[in-house]
C-alpha cells in the first residue's frame, strides 16, 4: 500500500511539473487589449439601451463604424470616450465607468484565469460599492437574463482575445536555412525534441509497469515459499502421532493445494493483464511516432553533391474533406482573417462555419446558434452584410434568420476572400 502511494505521488509531481512548464504569463499589452475590449462592450451595451428607448439605432451604427469591438487592433480608449463626450451629458455615467475600467491597466495581472475572472465577474459583483460604483450600477440596471447574456458574450470575447494574443510554448522563431547538411539535420532534431519526449515518457511508463509486475510476482513467490515452510513444519509435528499422521497429511495437503491454486490463479490473471498492458505501452511508441509524424510536416534535409545543394521534394498530402472551421466577424471588404479562425465553436466569438472543399476552397454559412443570431440582428452591417445577401427584406418583427444557400470563399495569403456570398432568409 505504501509503495502504491509513493508511486502515485511521484507520478502526480511529474504531471504537475509538466503542466507548470506549459504555463505562460499574459503579456501586459494583451491585458490592456482585454481592458479596452471590456470598455467597448460596456459602451456598446449602454448605447444599445439608448437606441431601444429612442427607437433610433443611428448612434449605435455610428459607434460600430468608429470603434468596432471585435477589431482589437483598432480599439482606442481616447477615441471611445471622445465619442461619448460629443454626444452630450446623457453619457456621463458611461464615461465614468470607462474611466474606472481604464484604471485597471495600472494593475500588474499576468495570470489568464485571474484576468478573465476580474474583467467578466469581479468588477460587477464586488462587495465594495465605492471601488467601481458606475460599473456596479451598470450591472444592477441589467439584472436577469439580459445581463447573463451580456456577461457570457463578454467572457467568451475576453477568453478568445487572451487565447489569440498570448504566445504559447510551441511558438518558435523561423530561421533562414543555411546550405549545410549538418545544420539542417540539427534543426530537424530541435523541431522533433517534443516527439522524443513523448516516446521517452511512454518508455518510462512501460518500464514502471514492468517493474511493478515483477514486484508483484516476487511477492507471490514469497507467499508460496511461506506456505511450503508451514506445511513442512506441520507435517513434521504430525509424524509423532502414528495413528493420525496419514489423515492429517492428506488434510493439510488438500488445504495447501486449494490455497495455493486459488492464490496462484488470482495473481496469474493479474500478471497476465499487466503483461498485456506493458506490451500495449511499448507498441504504442510506434503509434505515437506515426501520429506525431502526421503533424510535424518536416521538410527533408538538402542533399549536397559536388558542392551543390539539391532540395529533396516530397509530395504534399491531399487535404481531408469536410473539415469544419469557425471564423469571427467578417471584414468590410468581404473577407475573413485567418487570425480569427478556430477549430471549435466559441459562443460570442464564432459567427461563421466553414466546410473545406479542398485546401484553398470552402463553403460557409452563418452558425445555427440562437444567442449568436440575436447578436447579429442587433448589428447586421457588422455581422451579416459583408458576407450575406438577403432573400427577403428585413422587417421589425424579425427574431431570427437561416442560411438558405451557402457561400463560397477561397484562401489567398492569410485571408479567405468571398467569391460568392451566402443567402439568408429572415424569420
Amino acid at each position: 500500500m505504501c509503495m502504491n502511494k509513493c508511486r502515485l505521488l511521484v507520478l502526480s509531481l511529474l504531471f504537475l511539473k509538466t503542466l507548470d512548464g506549459f504555463a505562460q504569463p499574459v503579456p501586459k499589452n494583451t491585458y490592456d487589449k482585454a481592458v479596452d475590449f471590456t470598455i467597448c462592450k460596456i459602451i456598446y451595451e449602454s448605447l444599445k439601451t439608448v437606441a431601444a428607448q429612442t427607437k433610433d439605432a443611428a448612434i449605435l451604427r455610428e459607434f460600430e463604424e468608429l470603434c468596432p469591438c471585435d477589431s482589437i487592433g483598432d480599439l482606442n480608449y481616447g477615441k471611445m470616450v471622445d465619442f461619448l463626450k460629443n454626444k452630450g451629458k446623457n453619457f456621463d455615467k458611461t464615461i465614468s465607468a470607462a474611466v474606472e475600467l481604464e484604471n485597471l491597466k495600472d494593475y500588474d495581472v499576468s495570470n489568464k484565469t485571474q484576468i478573465l475572472t476580474q474583467l467578466t465577474n469581479d468588477i460587477f459583483l464586488t462587495a465594495d460599492h465605492t471601488k467601481y460604483p458606475n460599473i456596479k450600477q451598470f450591472a444592477q440596471k441589467r439584472r436577469g437574463e439580459e445581463f447573463n447574456i451580456f456577461q457570457l458574450n463578454l467572457k467568451n470575447g475576453v477568453q478568445n482575445l487572451l487565447d489569440t494574443y498570448t504566445p504559447t510554448p510551441t511558438q518558435t522563431t523561423t530561421t533562414t536555412p543555411k546550405p549545410n547538411t549538418v545544420v539542417a539535420k540539427n534543426e530537424t532534431k530541435k523541431t522533433k525534441h517534443w516527439t522524443d519526449w513523448l516516446v521517452a515518457a511512454a518508455a518510462v511508463l512501460g518500464v514502471s509497469v514492468a517493474i511493478w509486475s515483477l514486484i508483484r510476482t516476487l511477492n507471490l513467490n514469497e507467499r508460496i515459499n511461506a506456505l511450503e515452510m508451514q506445511l513442512k513444519t506441520q507435517t513434521h509435528k504430525d509424524n509423532t502421532d502414528q495413528n493420525n499422521a496419514k489423515g492429517n497429511e492428506n488434510m493439510l495437503d488438500n488445504t495447501f493445494k486449494k490455497s495455493v491454486l486459488v492464490g496462484f490463479e488470482e495473481h496469474k490473471n493479474q500478471i497476465d493483464h499487466l503483461t498485456q498492458a506493458v506490451k500495449k505501452v511499448f507498441n504504442s511508441q510506434k503509434e505515437i511516432k506515426e501520429i506525431v509524424a502526421d503533424f510535424s510536416h518536416q521538410e527533408p534535409a538538402p542533399v549536397i553533391q559536388n558542392d551543390k545543394i539539391f532540395a529533396v521534394q516530397t509530395p504534399k498530402p491531399e487535404p481531408k474533406l469536410d473539415i469544419a472551421l469557425y471564423f469571427s466577424t467578417p471584414n468590410k471588404d468581404g473577407s475573413f482573417s485567418s487570425n480569427g479562425k478556430s477549430d471549435l465553436f466559441k459562443h460570442g466569438a464564432s459567427f461563421y462555419k466553414f466546410t473545406l472543399i479542398n485546401e484553398n476552397t470552402a463553403h460557409f454559412q452563418f452558425v445555427e446558434d440562437r444567442p449568436t443570431v440575436e447578436m447579429a440582428l442587433n448589428s447586421p452591417n457588422t455581422y451579416i452584410e459583408p458576407a450575406c445577401n438577403d432573400q427577403n427584406t428585413y422587417f421589425m418583427g424579425s427574431k431570427s434568420f437561416i442560411t438558405t444557400q451557402k457561400g463560397t470563399a477561397t484562401l489567398q495569403g492569410d485571408k479567405w476572400l468571398i467569391t460568392q456570398k451566402a443567402l439568408i432568409k429572415y424569420e
